[in-house]
């Protein structure tokens, strides 16, 4: 069965069918990378690894694949997972959550279910397919950068994001939790520990409220992104402030 995997909101997130990943054996899989409907091989060989987790632990892997050998003729990769490995072996049938990271550096995917215990294993058995579609144009979604926890505070810097895909920072939504009172709170972008003068408005009296910058912020791969309030409420400051970034991708 095939799992639909589309970039479009910065990491690979799930749509279509769980695939089945059968109990008990080898099972082959094959994974492909299609852009604007074309298949096309990683440039340089880049690592590939699928990584299955309890639902009730996303942050230790049960068990690793990351063996996947370039098949030029099916413009794919082929591996071969072993299921009697890594732990696999001795959980019940059901429900697992899977995976993948690729490039370098590494892009991991949003967490997409897998169907254990579920097809057949061995030379006559299907493989378990794995197909990553790429955006066919400009990519908007929305990155968290951070948090402002309590009274918020004039030149404090916060949060930490560091960027894994070309991009341009074209606005921020402020969310706080207590809105300021008596003038507006502001909040000035931060790039490799820089004040870059692109400066968000959350209005005396609001909650929550975007602002898009008139020229965008272009970043790289490496950059760190943080955040600067520069002027808080002259009656209550705010509290507990949360701050997202409007991000296209390149």
């Amino acid at each position: 069965m095939n799992l639909i995997l589309e970039t479009t909101t910065g990491q690979l997130v799930p749509a279509g069918v769980a695939p089945n990943l059968p109990r008990g054996g080898v099972a082959a899989a094959f994974l492909q990378f299609v852009t604007n409907g074309v298949a096309a091989l990683l440039a340089g060989g880049a690592p590939i690894a699928l990584r299955l987790y309890s639902p009730g632990d996303l942050n230790n892997a049960l068990a690793t694949f990351n063996v996947w050998a370039a098949s030029p003729g099916d413009l794919g990769y082929k591996a071969s997972l072993d299921t009697l490995s890594g732990g696999l072996a001795s959980l019940e049938r059901g429900t697992l959550v899977a995976k993948v990271s690729y490039g370098n550096p590494n892009a991991d995917s949003a967490n997409f279910l897998v169907n254990y215990g579920v097809g057949g294993s061995g030379a006559g058995a299907p493989p378990v397919q794995l197909v990553i579609s790429q955006p066919t144009g400009p990519v908007n979604y929305v990155q968290p950068i951070g948090q402002f926890g309590g009274r918020v505070a004039v030149n404090q810097v916060e949060g930490f994001w560091r960027v894994k895909a070309p991009c341009s920072l074209l606005g921020l939504q402020l969310n706080a939790q207590d809105a300021p009172t008596g003038a507006n709170l502001l909040v000035d972008l931060v790039k490799g520990g820089v004040a870059q003068a692109k400066v968000a408005t959350l209005t005396a009296g609001q909650k929550s409220e975007e602002t898009i910058f008139g020229a965008p912020l272009v970043l790289a791969i490496g950059d760190i992104v943080q955040f600067k309030p520069t002027q808080v409420g002259s009656a209550k400051p705010g509290t507990n402030l949360d701050v997202k970034a409007i991000v296209q991708l390149q």
